[in-house]
Parts: structure tokens; sequence; C-alpha cells
């Protein structure tokens, strides 16, 4: 088979103690189970895994899937992946254990594990999002469409969970039993007290608006809505495909909802060779907190940038979310939203912020609040989104836009 990209598959081997030889029996595995096939490493591989593509079938019935290795604590949990291809049908990938692979080599960061996990998936269609995402303060007529259709394709989506049908009483997965739902209070508490100050208001207020969770469904949330794990038709941009469910589990409706400002602009560096002169109004809010406050000045290295029409966009998916759910609701003979529904969502929002952004990930401990001066990047997105919903008006040109879709 072809070699292995130098720069993802390393990384992958290196971050969990391991060594050309335990990679090769990765390699040796796929070649003894799948005979007269064409392997290749997948161009997007993730962080906590290493993906082969393979190619099978006839000429004229070509099947593609993807085997994936996974140090036991990512695993993927088969019934929950399940759930989600009952509710977002074939947006999922049908997902298969194939068992584990011995390795020759023990993985000195995961203690006496010997093993990696094994995984059959489909290859979806479509782009990540994030090679095709602009980066441009301001969309074109044409990005607009397309990012309009995004906006609704994803609503539309989410939208799906609001009534999908309960997992059976004798399942434990819908119950407060992820690694995030029965710690949601605790969690919030220690982000009041140890996040920078600036964010600190934002957690407690959050923390003291919990009970108007209780109005909203739980339901199966994916746990890293990120512009890696969308895929888009790229002429489009309607959602063809949803991956990486390793994170999911089950939340208050709206908990995942940090994914829509993925959607609505981009991190961006900063350019070291800023004009003093152009930046010096902002230089005080340029400066890094922790830093400010001892004295010293820095500026900060990255920014995030809402586009332009991002106010309009947010408006377009709050109201195709809330009559996507209505007309689900009716079509099931189920109840439609409550009076509480919109300020209960931006609650759960909120939770999904503070939760996802709050706490760095370091290896999957998941277990230190973020620093600026150590995760500025993951500091710069919890305050922009914090204080997103600054609300913008365009010209008649994208009205008429947004009315034709």
């Amino acid at each position: 088979m072809p070699p292995s990209s130098p720069v993802v598959s390393i990384s992958f081997f290196t971050r969990n103690g391991l060594i050309p030889s335990d990679q090769q029996a990765c390699d040796d595995f796929i070649q003894s189970q799948y005979h007269n096939c064409s392997l290749e490493p997948f161009e997007c591989q993730g962080y906590c895994s290493y993906t082969i593509r393979i190619h099978h079938g006839s000429a004229s019935s070509p099947s593609k899937k993807l085997i994936q290795f996974r140090p036991p604590n990512y695993d993927l949990n088969i019934p929950i992946i399940q759930s989600a291809r009952q509710i977002y049908g074939n947006l999922i990938p049908e997902t298969t254990s194939l068992g584990t692979v011995s390795l020759p080599n023990p993985p000195s960061r995961h203690g006496s594990n010997s093993t990696l996990l094994i995984y059959e998936m489909d290859l979806l269609p479509g782009t990540p999002y994030h090679t095709l995402q602009p980066k441009t303060p301001s969309l074109t007529p044409s990005q607009y469409t397309r990012h309009l259709h995004l906006i609704h394709s994803f609503a539309s989506f989410l939208a799906q969970s609001y009534h999908s049908p309960s997992p059976s009483s004798s399942s434990t997965t819908s119950k407060p039993s992820g690694k995030v739902a029965p710690n949601i209070p605790s969690k919030l508490t220690l982000l009041t007290k140890h996040l920078p100050p600036s964010l600190r208001a934002h957690a407690a207020r959050t923390l003291a608006q919990l009970p108007l969770l209780n109005v909203l469904p739980t339901v199966l949330n994916h746990g890293d809505l990120v512009p890696t794990n969308l895929l888009l038709d790229p002429v489009t941009f309607g959602i063809s495909g949803v991956v990486d469910w390793a994170e999911a589990e089950y939340l208050p409706f709206g908990t995942c909802l940090y994914g829509l400002e993925y959607l609505l602009g981009y991190l961006e560096p900063i350019a070291s060779s800023s004009s003093s002169s152009s930046s010096s109004s902002s230089l005080e809010s340029g400066l890094l907190e922790e830093e400010k406050e001892g004295g010293r000045r820095r500026r900060r290295k990255w920014k995030w940038v809402y586009y332009r029409e991002a106010g309009r966009l947010r408006k377009a998916f709050y109201r195709v979310l809330e009559g996507e759910i209505d007309k689900l609701g009716k079509e099931r003979g189920e109840e439609g939203r409550g009076k509480e529904f919109r300020k209960a969502v931006e609650v759960a929002r909120d939770v999904g912020v503070l939760l996802w952004f709050g706490f760095a990930w370091d290896e999957g401990r998941i277990d230190r609040v973020v620093e600026w001066t150590r995760d500025e990047d993951v500091c710069v997105c919890l305050e922009a989104f914090l204080g997103a919903g600054i609300e913008r008006t365009l010209g008649d040109g994208y009205k008429e836009l947004e009315a034709k879709l």
C-alpha cells in the first residue's frame, strides 16, 4: 500500500506513544482482511485515529469504506451511532466494530493497553466544510447564497432530533450517564471560579439559568460539531454527511449549537506586521488578560472574525429551526415548542459553548479550565461565542437572495 502521510499518521502514532512497528501492525491487518482492494491513507485524518480508505467491489458497483484504528480511550459507541442513523439516516456513516489489533509495542501513554480498536465505516460523499469556507470578512452574493443554504440545511438537520424517538425503556442512553450530562452544574461552578475574570459572569449567569433546560427534550447531541466533521455538497453547500460521533451523548436540545458559530465566522491569526497606528485604538482589548493584569503588554495572536452577514444568517437559522420543529411535530402528532423555547435553547447553547471551550483538551483529559496564556485560540472562541448575537442588516440584494431560498 502507499506510504502513510508523514504529517498526519506519524503525529497520531507519536501522540499515543506508538512507533513505526505499531503502524505496520495496523497496515498488516488491513492487508490480511481486504484482498484485491485499493488502499490509501485517508486525506482527512483525525486527531484521535488512524484512517485508511478502501476501494473494493466491481467497476459497475464500487464500494468505498474507511477502516479506522483508535486507542481504547477514544472508542466509538456503536449503539449511539446506530441511534444517530435512526434520527438522521444516511447523513451518518454506518459503522461496524471489527475487534482489535494487537500491537507489538504497548502504548507508553496508555498503561497496560496493547491494542487498538478497529472500525469499518461508510465513506460519505461531500467535502469537509473547513476546505470550502471563505476566509473573508464579507461574503459575495454567491457565497451568501451558499451559506444561506448551509444555514437552512444545518437547522433542518438539528430539528430532526427534537422529535426523535426515545431509546427503549430498557436502555440508559437517554439518561444523564455520559461524560458531560451528569457534571454540567459542577463544571459550570468550576468555570465561575477559574475562567478569565471577564468570562466568569457568563458562566455564573448560565449556571443560574439551568432550570430552564427542563423545558427542552433530552436528545442525541453530536459532541464535536466543528468544520472538519461537516461534509457539504461543494456546489450547493447542503449538508451531505456528519462524521465523528465519538463524543456524542444525550443532552438538552441545543447544547451543540456552538457549531452554528463556525458557519458564521472563522478564527484568524493576527498578522505580527500590523501597524501600530492602525490598531492603537484597539490595543487594550487586544492584550492577553492575565498579562494585562500583571502589568505586561502583549498583543493577541488570534482573533475571531464574524462575517458581516452573520446577524442575518443567525436570524435565518432560528427561523428555519423553529419552523422545522413545528412542522415535524405536526407530522408526528406531537406537541410543538413551548413558550420558553427560544430562551431555553439560548441557555443550552451557552452551556455547550462553556463546556466545549471552557476546558482545555489536554489529550482528552478535559479537566483544566482554559487560560489566556496557554489556550489563547480557545479563549478567543469562547469570548466571541459568548458575546455573539449582534444583529446586523443587509442591503436589499441580500434580502432578495434570502427570499428566494
